[in-house]
């Protein structure tokens, strides 16, 4: 079986991680039709432009790979008829991870593509335009923030920062977590809103202690699953599970698992299975 060329894969990621941010800034400064899709989140022409745009440059150097994006669809896994036929492929992307942000001028959108071979992400990029805020990470060879390697401020025996990032509220109360996030916005907790790959990135910076998000799909914790465990942090469901799969997460700093919130988390994920 012919082994993947990651860094070839690599390059790509890069380009199509500027092609998007390129994109996304110069069509921000547009009126663009949108529209509420079926899961109660906006779409705009940038989120589609976008996606057209870097399936076709992924499309024209691998066309033997394949694409699940939030706009488009595909699939993650091999039909059957497929398993035998070489190393398993899949660009995941979100064009715009915070549409809402994005369409109303707010900095804090994201663009977001992830390499999986076989199952395994590979490679991850996450970026914010509008701050100019870059993270890649690759499988064993560590994350870099705005090209400098990312390197945790906040070990099993240091300092860390009283603040607790999470996802918007009205996230929570979708999903039927109103009694969590309720708690979390009452003591003990020092909580802030932080919402999409925001909040992965101020975790990153060692700005929050831990971010929690109690609904996500693939395309929006898939570079995650690269860039957090390569830069000493976890990425794990509401129960404990590292699984790239949608559903709740909570992320941290290896080692400095607030406890406490995990007892809480891991009790509301029992009581909606």
């Amino acid at each position: 079986m012919e082994a993947v060329d990651l860094d070839a894969i690599e390059r790509l990621v890069v380009e199509c991680r500027s092609c998007a941010m390129g994109m996304a800034r110069d069509l921000s400064r547009k009126g663009l039709s949108r529209r509420v899709k079926d899961d109660k989140t906006f779409v705009t022409e940038a989120d589609l432009e976008i996606e057209r745009a870097l399936r076709r440059l992924i499309g024209q150097r691998f066309p033997e790979h394949r694409i699940f994006g939030e706009e488009e669809g595909g699939h993650l896994a091999k039909a059957k008829s497929e398993m035998a036929t070489g190393h398993d492929v899949v660009w995941v992307i979100d064009p715009i991870d915070g549409t809402f942000s994005f369409m109303n001028g707010v900095p804090f959108y994201s663009s977001l593509l992830a390499v999986l071979v076989d199952g395994v992400p590979m490679v991850g990029s996450a970026a914010l335009p509008e701050l100019d805020w870059v993270l890649h990470g690759r499988k064993g060879q560590g994350a870099r923030f705005n090209g400098e390697p990312v390197t945790r401020p906040h070990g099993s025996e240091g300092t860390c920062s009283d603040i607790l990032a999470i996802a918007d509220p009205y996230r929570f109360r979708t999903v039927g977590a109103a009694a969590v996030v309720d708690k979390l916005l009452a003591e003990p907790y020092r909580t802030r809103v932080y919402p999409d790959a925001l909040g992965y990135m101020l975790l990153l910076k060692g700005a929050v202690c831990g971010f929690v998000d109690p609904r996500t799909e693939v395309w929006d914790v898939a570079p995650f699953h690269v860039i957090l465990p390569e830069a000493g942090y976890e990425i794990a469901k509401w129960d404990g599970a590292v699984s790239l799969t949608p559903g709740a997460v909570y992320s941290y700093p290896s080692g400095r698992r607030d406890e406490t919130l995990a007892a809480l988390l891991l009790q509301e994920s029992g009581s909606r299975d």
